[in-house]
């Protein structure tokens, strides 16, 4: 019988981690994997990840959006980055192709986080400001009214 092919991973601290990095950020996973062909399970094609950079913390500026590649298989150390999850990735870089895996040093910083930059193709302000927004509105408001039935009070 032969032997399963598994990833193995060199003991790397944070700090070779980092050193060995191309491109740091922290980023939350906005869109789901996408590769060539989905229904080859050993396409060659890598699963294309797409994250919304909150924090760069190496290498060149990036965009507010940016793919990371990996391998779709987690015995060929493909990084399994789930949509809605916040890491901090450590990425190399190969022609402007970011790539990472599960060998590379990524930390999961939260499950379920909140990106604060707004999807592709949309601007304006956070949701939760706008409804910050209006409940001083409507307080305000209140306000107003009350002020108006009572009148001006004497001195």
């Amino acid at each position: 019988a032969g032997r399963a092919a598994a990833c193995r991973c060199a003991g790397w601290t944070q700090a070779e981690a980092f050193a060995g990095a191309d491109a740091v950020f922290v980023g939350v996973v906005v869109g789901p994997p996408e590769a060539g062909d989905p229904n080859q399970p050993f396409a060659p094609d890598p699963a294309t990840y797409v994250f919304a950079v909150e924090d760069m913390l190496k290498g060149p500026r990036l965009d507010e959006r940016v793919e990371v590649t990996s391998s779709w298989q987690s015995s060929a150390c493909g990084a399994e980055f789930v949509l809605g999850q916040r890491w901090r990735v450590y990425a190399g870089s190969d022609a402007g192709v970011l790539s990472s895996s599960s060998c590379s040093g990524n930390e999961l910083l939260a499950e379920h986080a909140q990106s604060a930059v707004p999807p592709s193709g949309e601007g304006g302000m956070p949701t939760g400001v706008l409804f910050a927004a209006a409940g001083l509105l409507a307080i305000g408001a209140i306000s107003v009214w009350a002020f108006t039935l009572r009148g001006p009070r004497a001195t």
